[in-house]
């Protein structure tokens, strides 16, 4: 059981922390529209 936990933690952590910011990314694209990245520079 330590051995399976051992070997499936590290990219599940992988994919939660690059998840998180994918996930921004797309809640933001779906509020401030397509050229969302665009507007927040100028």
């Amino acid at each position: 059981m330590i051995m399976i936990a051992t070997l499936v933690d590290p990219p599940a952590k992988m994919i939660n922390a690059t998840g998180d910011t994918n996930a921004a990314i797309i809640a933001a694209r779906i509020l401030e529209g397509k050229d969302w990245y665009a507007k927040s520079i100028e």
